[in-house]
């Protein structure tokens, strides 16, 4: 008997939460991606996948301007210079950005389902002749 596709999804999600907990999140991605193939409408697998890529952007993004920042720092004491060297304040501010696009992005989902609760339901003053 061969195991059906939700059955496969549900696998690959479990595969996928526990690579992601060990901290191997490229085998995390992998087994996401496989799993939304055999179950496409598995909707928590592709948010945690979402969840998962946006983690691998932002170690990404800081190992690049940590990396930056070192180059910075050894180009200066070639130099002689002796600046103290600032760390960026942009991936805060990104950040910041960030959360508040997400705040407001989740505000207007929940005024929507609102909006939509309330276009359903009769209102109790309203005369039924």
């Amino acid at each position: 008997m061969k195991p059906s596709k939700k059955t496969i999804g549900a696998l690959y999600y479990n595969l996928g939460n526990a690579s992601y907990m060990s901290g191997n999140t490229q085998k995390a991605i992998e087994y996401y991606k496989q799993g939304i193939k055999a179950s496409p409408e598995d909707l928590q697998m592709k948010y945690n996948l979402s969840q998962v890529l946006r983690k691998k952007a932002a170690q990404k993004k800081q190992s690049n301007e940590q990396g930056q920042q070192t180059e910075n720092v050894k180009s200066d004491l070639s130099a002689g210079s002796e600046k103290n060297t600032k760390p960026s304040k942009y991936s805060f501010e990104d950040q910041q950005k960030q959360k508040l696009l997400n705040d407001l992005l989740r505000n207007a989902a929940n005024t929507k389902r609102r909006l939509e609760k309330k276009k359903k339901t009769p209102s109790p003053k309203a005369k039924d002749w």
